[in-house]
Protein backbone atom coordinates (compact mmCIF):
# COMPACT_ATOMS: atom_id res chain seq x y z
CA UNK A 1 0.00 0.00 0.00
CA UNK A 2 1.13 3.43 -0.71
CA UNK A 3 1.42 5.79 2.06
CA UNK A 4 0.29 8.95 0.66
CA UNK A 5 -2.03 9.65 -1.22
CA UNK A 6 -2.80 13.06 -3.09
CA UNK A 7 -6.54 13.19 -4.06
CA UNK A 8 -6.94 16.33 -7.06
CA UNK A 9 -10.23 17.64 -8.24
CA UNK A 10 -10.11 19.30 -11.44
CA UNK A 11 -12.75 20.81 -14.32
CA UNK A 12 -11.46 22.33 -17.02
CA UNK A 13 -8.23 23.37 -16.17
CA UNK A 14 -5.81 21.07 -18.08
CA UNK A 15 -2.67 23.14 -17.57
CA UNK A 16 -2.90 24.17 -14.19
CA UNK A 17 -3.65 20.43 -13.33
CA UNK A 18 -0.22 19.28 -15.38
CA UNK A 19 1.62 21.75 -13.26
CA UNK A 20 0.10 20.35 -9.85
CA UNK A 21 0.23 16.68 -10.96
CA UNK A 22 3.71 17.25 -11.85
CA UNK A 23 4.70 19.15 -7.89
CA UNK A 24 3.81 16.08 -6.22
CA UNK A 25 5.20 13.60 -8.83
CA UNK A 26 8.38 15.53 -8.15
CA UNK A 27 8.80 13.52 -4.52
CA UNK A 28 10.42 9.93 -4.82
CA UNK A 29 11.66 9.12 -1.72
CA UNK A 30 7.85 8.43 0.00
CA UNK A 31 5.78 5.63 -1.68
CA UNK A 32 2.60 8.31 -3.39
CA UNK A 33 0.27 8.00 -5.51
CA UNK A 34 -2.22 10.78 -7.23
CA UNK A 35 -5.94 10.19 -7.37
CA UNK A 36 -7.50 12.49 -10.23
CA UNK A 37 -11.17 13.26 -9.90
CA UNK A 38 -11.99 14.81 -13.19
CA UNK A 39 -15.77 16.10 -13.04
CA UNK A 40 -16.34 15.61 -16.74
CA UNK A 41 -13.80 18.38 -18.01
CA UNK A 42 -14.72 19.44 -21.46
CA UNK A 43 -11.51 20.37 -22.57
CA UNK A 44 -7.99 18.00 -23.18
CA UNK A 45 -7.95 17.15 -19.49
CA UNK A 46 -9.07 13.45 -20.15
CA UNK A 47 -6.21 13.64 -22.67
CA UNK A 48 -3.51 14.52 -20.83
CA UNK A 49 -3.77 12.82 -17.58
CA UNK A 50 -4.60 9.06 -19.45
CA UNK A 51 -0.97 9.75 -21.23
CA UNK A 52 0.28 10.73 -17.92
CA UNK A 53 -1.11 7.75 -16.16
CA UNK A 54 0.41 5.72 -19.19
CA UNK A 55 3.73 6.73 -18.49
CA UNK A 56 3.63 6.78 -14.70
CA UNK A 57 1.40 4.37 -12.61
CA UNK A 58 0.96 6.76 -9.79
CA UNK A 59 -1.60 8.26 -11.43
CA UNK A 60 -4.93 7.10 -11.00
CA UNK A 61 -7.73 8.38 -12.81
CA UNK A 62 -11.63 8.63 -12.13
CA UNK A 63 -13.87 10.52 -14.65
CA UNK A 64 -17.38 11.30 -13.62
CA UNK A 65 -20.15 10.56 -16.85
CA UNK A 66 -21.50 13.77 -16.02
CA UNK A 67 -20.77 17.20 -13.69
CA UNK A 68 -22.07 16.24 -10.22
CA UNK A 69 -20.50 19.64 -8.44
CA UNK A 70 -17.43 20.41 -6.67
CA UNK A 71 -18.31 19.34 -3.22
CA UNK A 72 -19.95 15.73 -4.54
CA UNK A 73 -16.99 15.45 -6.62
CA UNK A 74 -14.06 15.92 -3.37
CA UNK A 75 -16.50 13.85 -1.06
CA UNK A 76 -16.14 11.29 -4.01
CA UNK A 77 -12.12 12.14 -4.01
CA UNK A 78 -11.64 11.83 -0.58
CA UNK A 79 -13.66 8.60 0.02
CA UNK A 80 -11.01 6.63 -2.77
CA UNK A 81 -8.31 7.01 -0.24
CA UNK A 82 -7.12 3.74 1.03
CA UNK A 83 -3.44 4.65 2.25
CA UNK A 84 -2.06 6.12 6.00
CA UNK A 85 -1.92 9.60 4.73
CA UNK A 86 -3.48 11.83 2.52
CA UNK A 87 -3.54 15.32 0.97
CA UNK A 88 -6.51 16.86 -0.77
CA UNK A 89 -4.24 19.49 -3.23
CA UNK A 90 -6.65 21.64 -5.58
CA UNK A 91 -5.50 21.31 -9.28
CA UNK A 92 -4.42 24.73 -9.37
CA UNK A 93 -1.97 24.67 -6.76
CA UNK A 94 1.54 23.04 -6.45
CA UNK A 95 3.00 21.02 -3.59
CA UNK A 96 7.06 22.32 -2.58
CA UNK A 97 9.66 20.20 -2.63
CA UNK A 98 10.30 18.31 0.54
CA UNK A 99 7.04 18.76 2.04
CA UNK A 100 5.42 15.31 1.54
CA UNK A 101 8.72 13.50 2.74
CA UNK A 102 9.09 15.93 5.60
CA UNK A 103 5.17 15.33 6.47
CA UNK A 104 5.31 12.05 6.58
CA UNK A 105 8.03 11.17 8.67
CA UNK A 106 6.20 14.01 11.72
CA UNK A 107 3.34 11.96 11.26
CA UNK A 108 5.80 8.82 11.36
CA UNK A 109 7.35 10.30 14.59
CA UNK A 110 4.17 11.80 16.27
CA UNK A 111 1.25 8.61 16.18
CA UNK A 112 -1.38 10.58 17.95
CA UNK A 113 -0.90 13.63 15.66
CA UNK A 114 -4.17 13.71 13.62
CA UNK A 115 -2.19 16.20 10.77
CA UNK A 116 1.07 17.63 9.96
CA UNK A 117 0.00 21.45 8.95
CA UNK A 118 2.60 23.54 7.01
CA UNK A 119 2.16 27.31 6.09
CA UNK A 120 0.98 27.45 2.39
CA UNK A 121 2.56 30.23 0.32
CA UNK A 122 -0.04 33.04 -1.78
CA UNK A 123 1.71 33.87 -4.75
CA UNK A 124 1.10 35.81 -7.64
CA UNK A 125 0.83 35.13 -11.58
CA UNK A 126 4.43 36.79 -11.94
CA UNK A 127 5.44 34.13 -8.63
CA UNK A 128 6.03 36.64 -6.36
CA UNK A 129 4.77 35.56 -2.76
CA UNK A 130 2.36 38.19 -1.45
CA UNK A 131 0.75 36.38 1.77
CA UNK A 132 0.64 33.23 3.34
CA UNK A 133 -2.02 31.15 5.03
CA UNK A 134 -2.61 31.70 7.75
CA UNK A 135 -1.89 35.52 7.29
CA UNK A 136 -0.34 36.42 10.79
CA UNK A 137 2.01 33.18 11.16
CA UNK A 138 4.14 35.35 13.60
CA UNK A 139 1.02 35.04 16.06
CA UNK A 140 0.44 31.95 16.30
CA UNK A 141 2.01 28.42 17.68
CA UNK A 142 4.39 25.87 16.11
CA UNK A 143 4.90 22.08 16.90
CA UNK A 144 2.57 19.46 18.44
CA UNK A 145 -0.18 21.11 19.32
CA UNK A 146 -3.20 20.39 21.60
CA UNK A 147 -6.76 21.05 20.73
CA UNK A 148 -6.88 23.83 22.86
CA UNK A 149 -4.17 25.54 21.74
CA UNK A 150 -4.60 24.93 17.95
CA UNK A 151 -8.40 26.09 17.98
CA UNK A 152 -7.63 29.81 20.21
CA UNK A 153 -5.21 30.32 17.07
CA UNK A 154 -7.05 28.55 14.19
CA UNK A 155 -10.27 30.89 15.33
CA UNK A 156 -8.14 34.00 15.84
CA UNK A 157 -5.89 34.42 12.69
CA UNK A 158 -7.99 32.31 10.19
CA UNK A 159 -7.87 28.59 8.85
CA UNK A 160 -5.01 26.83 7.40
CA UNK A 161 -5.08 26.25 3.78
CA UNK A 162 -5.94 22.20 2.57
CA UNK A 163 -2.63 21.76 -0.22
CA UNK A 164 -0.54 22.25 2.83
CA UNK A 165 -1.55 19.54 5.28
CA UNK A 166 -0.91 15.77 5.35
CA UNK A 167 -3.44 14.18 7.16
CA UNK A 168 -3.87 11.09 8.77
CA UNK A 169 -6.21 8.35 7.36
CA UNK A 170 -8.02 7.90 10.51
CA UNK A 171 -9.62 11.04 10.20
CA UNK A 172 -12.04 10.41 7.42
CA UNK A 173 -13.35 7.20 9.42
CA UNK A 174 -13.73 9.82 12.83
CA UNK A 175 -15.68 12.05 10.34
CA UNK A 176 -17.75 9.28 7.85
CA UNK A 177 -18.23 9.80 5.02
CA UNK A 178 -20.06 11.98 3.08
CA UNK A 179 -16.79 14.37 4.53
CA UNK A 180 -18.25 17.39 3.08
CA UNK A 181 -21.84 18.71 4.00
CA UNK A 182 -21.96 22.40 4.08
CA UNK A 183 -21.05 23.86 0.76
CA UNK A 184 -18.41 26.33 0.02
CA UNK A 185 -18.31 26.23 4.15
CA UNK A 186 -16.99 22.67 3.93
CA UNK A 187 -13.30 23.51 4.42
CA UNK A 188 -14.30 25.14 7.71
CA UNK A 189 -16.40 22.03 8.77
CA UNK A 190 -14.02 19.63 8.03
CA UNK A 191 -10.53 21.50 10.15
CA UNK A 192 -13.03 22.57 12.49
CA UNK A 193 -14.15 18.58 13.70
CA UNK A 194 -10.81 17.21 13.61
CA UNK A 195 -8.67 19.91 15.71
CA UNK A 196 -11.17 19.34 17.92
CA UNK A 197 -10.58 16.20 18.63
CA UNK A 198 -6.74 15.36 17.40
CA UNK A 199 -3.49 17.18 18.00
CA UNK A 200 -1.98 18.32 15.42
CA UNK A 201 1.71 18.83 14.26
CA UNK A 202 2.30 22.45 13.10
CA UNK A 203 5.62 23.52 10.97
CA UNK A 204 6.73 26.87 10.66
CA UNK A 205 7.94 26.63 6.58
CA UNK A 206 5.58 26.77 3.26
CA UNK A 207 4.48 23.12 1.93
CA UNK A 208 2.55 24.16 -0.74
CA UNK A 209 1.51 27.35 -3.09
CA UNK A 210 -1.75 28.94 -3.38
CA UNK A 211 -1.63 30.64 -6.98
CA UNK A 212 -4.04 34.10 -7.27
CA UNK A 213 -4.87 33.94 -10.91
CA UNK A 214 -8.02 35.59 -13.43
CA UNK A 215 -9.48 32.25 -14.08
CA UNK A 216 -10.01 31.11 -10.29
CA UNK A 217 -13.64 29.35 -9.59
CA UNK A 218 -16.35 31.60 -9.72
CA UNK A 219 -17.84 31.20 -6.14
CA UNK A 220 -20.98 33.21 -5.45
CA UNK A 221 -20.92 35.00 -2.05
CA UNK A 222 -24.54 36.36 -1.04
CA UNK A 223 -26.95 35.75 1.33
CA UNK A 224 -27.67 31.71 -0.28
CA UNK A 225 -24.84 30.37 1.84
CA UNK A 226 -26.35 31.52 5.41
CA UNK A 227 -27.85 27.75 5.87
CA UNK A 228 -24.31 26.09 5.21
CA UNK A 229 -22.39 28.58 7.62
CA UNK A 230 -25.18 28.35 10.17
CA UNK A 231 -24.62 24.64 10.32
CA UNK A 232 -21.00 25.11 10.68
CA UNK A 233 -21.59 27.47 13.40
CA UNK A 234 -23.87 24.88 14.77
CA UNK A 235 -21.77 22.38 14.74
CA UNK A 236 -18.86 24.11 16.61
CA UNK A 237 -21.37 25.72 19.39
CA UNK A 238 -22.08 21.82 20.29
CA UNK A 239 -18.53 20.60 19.96
CA UNK A 240 -16.73 23.18 22.34
CA UNK A 241 -20.19 22.69 24.53
CA UNK A 242 -19.60 19.10 25.04
CA UNK A 243 -15.65 18.61 24.81
CA UNK A 244 -14.99 21.84 26.85
CA UNK A 245 -12.31 22.52 24.77
CA UNK A 246 -12.25 26.00 25.89
CA UNK A 247 -14.16 28.41 28.29
CA UNK A 248 -17.51 29.68 27.10
CA UNK A 249 -16.90 33.23 27.40
CA UNK A 250 -13.88 32.92 25.75
CA UNK A 251 -15.24 30.57 23.25
CA UNK A 252 -17.92 33.20 22.19
CA UNK A 253 -14.95 35.79 22.02
CA UNK A 254 -13.31 33.37 19.47
CA UNK A 255 -17.01 32.93 17.91
CA UNK A 256 -17.25 36.71 16.88
CA UNK A 257 -13.50 37.00 15.46
CA UNK A 258 -14.35 33.99 13.29
CA UNK A 259 -18.16 35.62 12.50
CA UNK A 260 -16.93 39.09 11.66
CA UNK A 261 -14.01 37.19 9.12
CA UNK A 262 -16.34 35.37 6.98
CA UNK A 263 -19.28 37.73 7.19
CA UNK A 264 -18.68 39.03 3.86
CA UNK A 265 -19.45 35.34 2.22
CA UNK A 266 -22.84 35.12 3.21
CA UNK A 267 -23.76 39.06 3.76
CA UNK A 268 -24.89 40.10 0.43
CA UNK A 269 -28.22 39.97 -0.82
CA UNK A 270 -28.30 37.84 -3.58
CA UNK A 271 -28.79 39.33 -7.27
CA UNK A 272 -32.22 37.29 -7.69
CA UNK A 273 -34.24 37.54 -5.06
CA UNK A 274 -35.02 34.60 -2.59
CA UNK A 275 -38.06 32.70 -3.57
CA UNK A 276 -40.39 33.66 -0.32
CA UNK A 277 -40.20 30.36 1.28
CA UNK A 278 -36.93 30.40 1.66
CA UNK A 279 -36.88 34.20 2.93
CA UNK A 280 -37.75 33.88 6.74
CA UNK A 281 -35.78 30.84 7.79
CA UNK A 282 -32.60 32.29 6.14
CA UNK A 283 -33.43 35.45 7.75
CA UNK A 284 -34.07 33.62 11.14
CA UNK A 285 -30.51 31.57 10.72
CA UNK A 286 -28.61 34.94 9.78
CA UNK A 287 -29.93 36.85 12.83
CA UNK A 288 -30.18 33.92 15.42
CA UNK A 289 -27.09 31.62 14.65
CA UNK A 290 -25.17 33.94 12.60
CA UNK A 291 -25.75 37.82 14.52
CA UNK A 292 -26.21 39.05 11.30
CA UNK A 293 -28.84 41.20 12.15
CA UNK A 294 -28.80 43.76 9.46
CA UNK A 295 -29.07 41.15 6.84
CA UNK A 296 -31.92 39.03 9.06
CA UNK A 297 -33.99 42.12 8.56
CA UNK A 298 -33.16 42.66 5.06
CA UNK A 299 -34.35 39.48 3.76
CA UNK A 300 -37.29 40.27 6.23
CA UNK A 301 -38.12 43.51 4.50
CA UNK A 302 -38.06 41.43 1.06
CA UNK A 303 -40.29 39.11 2.28
CA UNK A 304 -42.65 41.53 3.49
CA UNK A 305 -42.57 43.17 -0.21
CA UNK A 306 -43.37 39.96 -1.26
CA UNK A 307 -46.71 40.09 1.02
CA UNK A 308 -46.88 35.93 0.49
CA UNK A 309 -46.06 34.60 3.68
CA UNK A 310 -48.26 35.72 6.59
CA UNK A 311 -45.90 34.58 8.92
CA UNK A 312 -43.29 37.50 7.97
CA UNK A 313 -44.57 40.23 10.75
CA UNK A 314 -44.56 37.54 13.14
CA UNK A 315 -40.70 36.89 12.32
CA UNK A 316 -40.32 40.17 12.67
CA UNK A 317 -41.41 40.44 15.59
CA UNK A 318 -39.70 37.28 17.10
CA UNK A 319 -36.33 38.42 15.22
CA UNK A 320 -36.12 41.54 17.02
CA UNK A 321 -36.93 40.14 20.89
CA UNK A 322 -34.41 37.74 20.01
CA UNK A 323 -31.84 40.72 19.01
CA UNK A 324 -32.91 42.48 22.24
CA UNK A 325 -32.51 39.43 24.39
CA UNK A 326 -29.16 39.35 22.74
CA UNK A 327 -27.92 43.03 23.38
CA UNK A 328 -29.55 43.11 26.93
CA UNK A 329 -27.48 39.96 27.45
CA UNK A 330 -24.77 41.81 26.05
CA UNK A 331 -25.39 44.57 28.42
CA UNK A 332 -25.09 42.51 31.59
CA UNK A 333 -22.62 40.48 30.59
CA UNK A 334 -20.79 44.15 30.02
CA UNK A 335 -21.53 44.95 33.65
CA UNK A 336 -20.67 42.04 35.42
CA UNK A 337 -17.22 42.21 33.91
CA UNK A 338 -17.21 45.74 35.54
CA UNK A 339 -18.65 44.34 38.70
CA UNK A 340 -15.99 41.73 38.87
CA UNK A 341 -13.10 44.04 37.73
CA UNK A 342 -14.10 45.80 40.84
CA UNK A 343 -14.16 43.48 43.07
CA UNK A 344 -10.93 42.09 41.94
CA UNK A 345 -9.47 45.52 42.35
CA UNK A 346 -11.19 45.91 46.12
CA UNK A 347 -9.74 42.75 46.42
CA UNK A 348 -6.69 43.48 45.62
CA UNK A 349 -6.33 46.83 48.17
CA UNK A 350 -7.89 44.53 50.63
CA UNK A 351 -4.74 42.49 50.21
CA UNK A 352 -2.23 45.27 50.30
CA UNK A 353 -4.07 46.59 53.30
CA UNK A 354 -3.33 43.54 55.25
CA UNK A 355 -0.02 43.15 54.01
CA UNK A 356 0.56 47.07 55.63
CA UNK A 357 -0.96 45.47 58.65
CA UNK A 358 1.07 42.39 58.81
CA UNK A 359 4.51 43.82 58.18
CA UNK A 360 3.15 46.78 61.00
CA UNK A 361 2.73 44.72 63.15
CA UNK A 362 5.85 42.36 62.44
CA UNK A 363 7.66 45.80 62.90
CA UNK A 364 6.34 46.17 66.57
CA UNK A 365 6.92 42.36 67.35
CA UNK A 366 10.49 43.25 66.43
CA UNK A 367 10.99 46.74 68.38
CA UNK A 368 9.42 45.11 71.59
CA UNK A 369 12.00 42.33 71.12
CA UNK A 370 15.01 44.84 70.93
CA UNK A 371 17.27 45.83 74.36
CA UNK A 372 16.69 49.50 73.56
CA UNK A 373 13.16 48.93 73.85
CA UNK A 374 13.48 47.15 77.18
CA UNK A 375 16.39 49.53 78.85
CA UNK A 376 14.06 52.43 78.01
CA UNK A 377 10.61 50.25 79.93
CA UNK A 378 11.34 52.57 83.16
CA UNK A 379 11.17 55.98 81.67
CA UNK A 380 7.96 54.77 79.46
CA UNK A 381 6.16 54.13 83.34
CA UNK A 382 7.85 57.37 84.62
CA UNK A 383 6.27 59.10 81.73
CA UNK A 384 3.31 57.25 82.17
CA UNK A 385 2.81 58.12 86.17
CA UNK A 386 3.11 61.81 85.31
CA UNK A 387 0.69 61.80 82.77
CA UNK A 388 -1.54 60.13 85.34
CA UNK A 389 -1.05 63.08 88.04
CA UNK A 390 -2.02 65.94 85.64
Amino acid sequence: MNAITVVITTFNRRERLQNAVESVLLETRVPINVHIFDDASTDDTEGYVTQAAAKDDRIIYFRNPRNVGSIKNYSQALGSVKSSYYVPLADDDLLLPNFLFDAFHILEAYKDAGAAIFLTEARNEAGSVVGTFPPEPEKIQFGLLQPRQLLRDWMSYGHCAWSSILWRRETLDFIGFPYLHTELASHLDFQFQIFCNFPVYFVNKPGAVYLLHADQSSRTSDATHVPAWSKVFTRMDRAIFKLGIVEKDEYLRLREIVQQRYKAVWNPLPASPLDYKRLVPTAALAGARLGDWTLAFSLLDQADEKRENPNVGLMHSILRCLRSERMTIDRLESELDQLRFGLAEADERKREAEGHAARALEDCAAMRASTSWRLTKPLRLLSGAFRDRS
